[in-house]
């Protein structure tokens, strides 16, 4: 199953728990950021 995900995913893997961990890094240090949904999941929303 993870398999399937993955072929259908653009960047070919499966995200990192350091790529997840600095998206939200990001979003906590920028004040200037609100109400702001963002997606770290390997452009699985672009398909």
């Amino acid at each position: 199953m993870i398999e399937a995900l993955v072929a259908r995913t653009p960047l070919g893997r499966l995200v990192t728990m350091q790529e997840i961990v600095g998206a939200v890094v990001f979003l906590l240090d920028n004040t200037g950021v609100n109400g702001v949904n963002l997606a770290v999941d390997g452009g699985w929303l672009l398909r």
